[in-house]
């Protein structure tokens, strides 16, 4: 039978989990940091999306003042509320415990519901001031260009089998063993992977690999040995170039449990 791999990525790019920036937070004393924009996405394939504006650095008195969170066009995005979080910290030198000192800063997470593509002016007041954060919405496109499974059925990549009409990919590998397989991801232009992992669903353990570093680029992780009698649940993290994320997760079903 004749594999559609463009039918595949299809549902892979249907079911890929959005995960909206989180702000970067400080140690330092706290300074009040907005952004002039934002980037999210819209994906017509999802009942429900939504994007972030992050604001960072506040003190304990700054805080949104209560009603002035807007969005100036609704058709793209609508204001579903904010949250409010506290970050705390403490540095001391080495040869004087009296020397230490904590500080603390507080965040902003403001959430849109996501209804097309186009802009939107986030508004909003603090200590009387008004910021604004442009939020812009591209479509979503599958930020992966190629993936494979490989090692687990006499060698060859069985990623084209994977079942992603139910969400989550699913797979039933035939194979009683496996002790070399590897997935790999290529992304497109903009992303990078930044953590694959693998967890056996039973016994809980789990192997990953990290790289969160623009310049060192993570491409696959070895999967290890297999067990014929266990599920095993395969994942990627990816990032783009403005800080969101998206999470392809697959589970590889062992052959003895279908039984």
């Amino acid at each position: 039978m004749k594999i559609n791999i463009k039918k595949v990525f299809a549902f892979l790019a249907a079911v890929i989990i959005l995960i909206s920036s989180m702000p970067a937070i400080s140690s330092e004393a706290a300074t009040l940091r907005t952004k002039s924009k934002s980037y999210g996405y819209y994906n017509p394939r999802l009942k429900s999306n939504i994007a972030t504006v992050e604001i960072t650095g506040l003190t304990k008195s700054q805080k949104i003042t209560k009603g002035t969170v807007k969005s100036s066009n609704t058709a793209v995005g609508k204001i579903m509320g904010y949250t409010r979080r506290k970050y705390s910290s403490s540095t001391a030198k080495v040869d004087s415990k009296s020397q230490k000192k904590s500080s603390s800063s507080y965040t902003y997470t403001i959430r849109v519901r996501v209804l097309s593509v186009g802009n939107t002016n986030i508004t909003y007041d603090i200590d009387g001031k008004t910021y604004t954060t442009v939020l812009y919405i591209d479509e979503f496109k599958n930020p992966i260009t190629k993936m494979t499974i490989t090692g687990v059925e006499s060698g060859k990549d069985i990623s084209t089998k994977i079942d992603f009409s139910k969400g989550n990919g699913r797979l039933i590998y035939n194979s009683a063993n496996v002790k070399k397989a590897k997935f790999k991801i290529t992304p497109v232009d903009g992303w990078r992977v930044v953590r694959m992992s693998c967890e056996n669903e039973s016994t809980g353990y789990e192997y990953s690999k990290s790289s969160y570093s623009s310049s060192k680029k993570l491409k696959s992780i070895t999967l290890g040995k297999l067990k014929s009698k266990y599920d095993y649940t395969i994942t990627a993290t990816l990032v783009d170039n403005y800080g969101n994320s998206a999470k392809v997760t697959i589970t590889l079903e062992s052959p003895s449990n279908k039984l």
